[in-house]
């Protein structure tokens, strides 16, 4: 596993990003602002060439074999065949999913919510299940109640692809806690890999009775992109899910390509990693965020050189606890990638 080649990656948007009065350039590519620079504000700007980071630097756009076609060899697509695409790579990923539909007996209502949320709990484990996915164990004609033992839905998948990603789950259900320590793994992968990648895990995953959620991009079209698939897991498996995950090359071959999203730490050929943002944030936007901030402040400071850059990116990471050579950890985070792995047991 080896660390981010970061201060080089910034030191290229540096020389390449400029900021001029109505447009922002990336070397040979100039994207025009939706008005003068003078007349956006702060968060319209910062929230575009966040994005236009994430587009261009944080995805490693380079990455895939139909990003090294000429446009005249790649196939012309019609929004027809867009969807029969994207319909026939969603069914093959919701079989490769070896979670299925059911119920999770023995949970216990403790609490109830003014919203119809259930606090629920079993042994050392608790959950928020909310109206329509828990069950009362015995039904005796009236509603839930606080003791009452129940049954809690297991969702295999989303029906349909959310924010252009087809999302599926593991068959255990995890602790609440768990999820506000989660990890992020990044898969460099081929679309025609994608779904053997998905059947491994789950497998794997189901076996050790690891909670997870796995999603993976629904058009095979997009797939040239670092961040193509990606796997959440608490931090508590790390162990066992870091020892499955250094069979993946060998399983996957060249199917999974070379190089990581920007900012995550390389765990192995074609496989990034990093600790989950939390509240629902996107680890890329929240990184290239810092560092659209950054040239933001430099812009506006005069400051062009590339030094005084590197200077305010280390500067804007720095407030927020984010050091610059680990920047795949939260802030005060301990760096549980960079521990060696005890596998005793897992066969």
């Amino acid at each position: 596993m080896s660390v981010p080649h970061c201060h080089s990656d910034l030191l290229d948007i540096c020389q390449r990003v400029k900021i001029e009065a109505d447009r922002i350039s990336f070397a040979s590519e100039e994207f025009l602002l939706k008005g003068a620079l003078d007349a956006l504000s702060h968060a319209q700007l910062l929230d575009t060439l966040t994005g236009r980071l994430y587009k261009n630097f944080y995805i490693r756009p380079e990455s895939g074999r139909d990003n090294q076609l000429c446009s005249s060899e790649k196939p012309i697509r019609t929004p027809i065949s867009i969807q029969t695409d994207i319909a026939e790579l969603v069914a093959h990923l919701k079989i490769a999913n070896g979670t299925h539909p059911s119920w999770d007996p023995g949970w216990e209502i403790y609490h109830f919510g003014n919203d119809g949320r259930a606090y629920v709990k079993r042994a050392d484990q608790s959950r928020i299940a909310w109206a329509g996915t828990y069950m009362l164990d015995n039904w005796m004609g009236a509603g839930a109640k606080v003791g009452d033992i129940v049954k809690l839905k297991v969702f295999p998948y989303t029906e349909a692809p959310l924010d252009s990603f087809f999302h599926t789950f593991g068959a255990t259900l995890s602790d609440q806690f768990d999820e506000y320590k989660l990890l992020r793994f990044y898969f460099n992968i081929e679309s025609s890999m994608v779904v053997a990648l998905l059947r491994f895990l789950s497998q794997q995953l189901n076996h050790y009775y690891i909670p997870y959620h796995f999603k993976a991009l629904a058009d095979p079209a997009t797939y040239g992109r670092a961040d193509a698939a990606v796997l959440y897991v608490a931090s508590c498996h790390y162990q066992i899910v870091a020892y499955l995950l250094t069979r993946l090359p060998d399983l996957l071959g060249d199917g999974l390509r070379s190089g990581v999203p920007m900012f995550t730490r390389e765990f192995a050929r074609g496989i990034g990693a990093a600790q989950d943002p939390g509240k629902g944030a996107s680890f890329g936007m929240h990184r290239c965020g810092l560092v659209a901030l950054a040239l933001l402040k430099a812009n506006a400071n005069g400051i062009y050189n590339c030094d005084g850059k590197m200077a305010l990116i280390e500067q804007c990471f720095s407030d927020v606890g984010i050091d610059l050579n680990t920047p795949y950890l939260n802030s005060g985070e301990f760096d549980l990638f960079a521990q060696p792995l005890f596998v005793g047991g897992v066969e």
